[in-house]
């Protein structure tokens, strides 16, 4: 079986085509008599394969339900690599007497049920299961199953699923940047910048740098206290699945560091990947170094410059994948969603290299998102726009949050 996913996603252009393939390598690799993949929030949408009708519909009408009595599987999978066995967990007699196996399994003559969960992180957001009717799952093949969850939590995410932010340790905020916070913080430095000024601080679990004026403030980083490459913010995971885009993730390019933590991430999960960082502001660039370490990542290049500027004037096929978070005090600064500056960010990218955009807008009424999308389809194709979401928020496509735009480069 091929354990990177995300090179097989590059072959499909709909997430139903891509499903369908993975059940094809699963059925080849380990085998099932019913398998299905399902993604919150798209449940009417599942791929399935060796179920009838009227299991599907059952399926995708009380997935959520049949989720509830599983949820012991669940947390057994979750504490460990992300697959555990409904029978081996429950029992086969508990299992049988569940409306899920009543109302699904028990349609094929099911038996075990092998539940794999992609995550984004820690936090889940989708299932892959297999059914048999006869046979247990080996152990090896549960291995096998297991390898392959983290590429392909990957490159499910990268086909456009809402972006589910769990609560954040002792403080949430509706997983976006933009909050105003009245609790108490230790602070750490502080230096003017523009018409404001930039904040370093400690607060609850999180090491914070924070743009503010007057009352008002924009949250750049939030790094956990015991691990850095940890993100308060769920956006910057979304990061990856730009590269995971990519063809290759050899070079990559950063425009505006804030605390820096996607790099550090990238630099723990793809080996020998060199990141050339552009900040604009000295200060974020010093504070990003004194403060949260980014000095010390290996392969990492820091350079004080205009963003738009330092691309005009790099040679064509540069990097593998671009990465633009490039907000000043309040907003996102305009000239990077204008046409010229994507059509140059095409040039630098390396032959179907991946372009990722961090914007802070609504869905539905938004400003800066149509504009961006508007310029970004001359230069770039696959463009999928993927909102942050709360976990359990009653989402609405009105509200402002985070969305990463991704795309790859046009011919």
């Amino acid at each position: 079986m091929p354990l990177d996913f995300v090179t097989l996603a590059h072959h499909y252009d709909s997430a139903g085509d891509f499903e369908a393939a993975v059940l094809d390598e699963f059925q080849r690799n380990v085998g099932f008599d019913a398998a299905f993949v399902l993604v919150l929030g798209q449940e009417a949408h599942l791929s399935a394969s060796g179920l009838g009708g009227h299991a599907l519909e059952k399926l995708k009408l009380h997935a959520r339900s049949y989720g509830a009595e599983l949820a012991p599987v669940k947390r057994v999978a979750l504490a460990g690599r992300g697959v555990a066995v409904d029978t081996d967990v429950l029992g086969e007699r508990a299992v049988r007497r569940s409306r899920y196996f009543r109302d699904v399994a028990k349609s094929v003559s099911g038996r075990h049920g092998l539940l794999a969960y992609l995550r984004k992180g820690s936090q889940p957001y989708g299932l892959v299961m297999l059914g048999r009717s006869h046979a247990r799952f080996s152990p090896s093949e549960q291995e096998t199953v297991e390898k392959c969850l983290p590429t392909l939590s990957l490159a499910r995410a990268s086909f456009s699923v809402p972006w589910v932010a769990g609560p954040l340790q002792a403080d949430a905020s509706r997983g976006r940047r933009l909050a105003l916070f009245p609790s108490a913080a230790r602070e750490l430095a502080r230096a003017p910048l523009r018409e404001s000024e930039l904040v370093v601080r400690d607060r609850n679990a999180w090491r914070e740098m924070v743009a503010r004026s007057g009352t008002a403030q924009l949250v750049w980083t939030r790094a956990g206290l015991r691990d850095s490459s940890e993100s308060g913010w769920p956006y910057a995971d979304l990061f990856h699945v730009v590269l995971a885009r990519a063809p290759a993730r050899r070079r990559v390019l950063v425009i505006g560091c804030g605390g820096g933590v996607s790099i550090r991430q990238f630099a723990q999960t793809y080996p020998g990947i060199q990141v050339d960082v552009v900040e604009s502001e000295p200060v974020v660039a010093e504070f990003a170094k004194r403060f949260f370490g980014l000095g010390d990542v290996p392969q990492v290049r820091i350079r004080v410059a205009d963003g738009r500027e330092f691309v005009k004037n790099a040679p064509s096929g540069s990097w593998d994948a671009i990465l633009v978070d490039a907000f000043d005090a309040s907003s996102f600064v305009p000239g990077f969603a204008e046409s010229h500056f994507l059509a140059e960010a095409r040039r630098v990218l390396t032959p179907g290299g991946a372009l990722g955009c961090n914007l802070i807008d609504s869905l539905a009424a938004g400003t800066i998102l149509p504009a961006f999308l508007s310029a970004a389809r001359k230069s770039f194709e696959n463009l999928r726009s993927i909102p942050v979401v709360e976990l359990d928020e009653q989402y609405s496509a009105f509200d402002r949050r985070n969305i990463v735009v991704v795309g790859t480069r046009r011919g």
